[in-house]
């Protein structure tokens, strides 16, 4: 293997993985792991986050405190400035970097309230978001852009010599947040569904949220999997430990900015 290699994964299970990235992947001749989260194959609802998405970050004014009461417990962010949010603000906001929105910003409540919640169990999940509705005014609406993949669309993405399916969970929660027989049954019940989908082994994996703690990597090695990714910025070399692979994410760059990054992750 060159000592410039690349290896190309996608995270979740997204439709446009199939119809947008693997075209271009098979173009090139590029090969590609896609983890997929088995409890959103074939939903009709959109991921939790671009849901929270859609309620926040929308033109508009919002009530001045959100409240979150799940599992008796309490969750509380007052907006202060961010009660009102523009066309220019939502302009701004595409393609930031949503860790490093400015506090008191509508990005940054959405970033807050994102933390916070994806630490739940799902149904909290759930409850959480219906309050966020009822809170904003409005029903998330679900988007075909946004759209999981369906089971036999899967198989198509899975289709060839360049794509590997890879697991990522069932409910995508963030393992790190839970005990470990909940961590247990996520990564083990992911790789058997997709095993039974594709009539073949299933021995890669990604934490979803990179979320895990030492534990998360010997129950990933418990189930049979060869090899789990993390989200640590890092290059791969042969220290690297083999359930906490390092991987570097790619943001909305175009073609110039994306290849002076990777010079950059090679220089270290």
């Amino acid at each position: 293997m060159s000592d410039r290699a690349v290896a190309v994964t996608f995270d979740d299970g997204y439709a446009d993985n199939l119809y947008k990235g693997k075209p271009i992947l098979e173009r090139y001749n590029i090969p590609a792991t896609f983890f997929i989260a088995t409890g959103h194959i074939g939903k009709t609802v959109n991921f939790w986050w671009d849901g929270l998405q859609q309620l926040l970050l929308q033109p508009g004014r919002l009530p001045a405190k959100l409240t979150i009461n799940v599992s008796g417990n309490s969750y509380a962010w007052d907006l202060g400035t961010a009660v009102d949010y523009t066309e220019a603000d939502l302009q701004r906001d595409k393609g930031a970097k949503v860790w490093e929105s400015k506090p008191g910003t509508r990005l940054n409540l959405y970033y807050l309230i994102w933390q916070t919640v994806r630490t739940f169990p799902e149904q909290d999940i759930i409850e959480a978001m219906q309050q966020i509705e009822v809170w904003v005014g409005r029903e998330v609406v679900a988007t075909s852009e946004d759209r999981s993949l369906q089971p036999d669309e899967i198989l198509t993405l899975g289709s060839g010599k360049l794509a590997e399916i890879g697991a990522h969970t069932v409910n995508h929660p963030s393992l790190a947040d839970h005990p470990s027989a909940y961590q247990l049954k996520e990564i083990q019940q992911s790789k058997v569904d997709l095993e039974k989908l594709l009539n073949r082994p299933v021995t890669t994996f990604a934490y979803p949220y990179g979320s895990f703690i030492d534990e998360t990597m010997t129950l990933a090695e418990q189930t049979g999997l060869e090899c789990a990714c993390s989200t640590v910025e890092d290059v791969v070399w042969f220290r690297s430990q083999t359930y906490r692979l390092p991987r570097y994410h790619v943001h909305d760059w175009n073609g110039e900015e994306f290849a002076a990054e990777i010079e950059k992750w090679f220089k270290g």
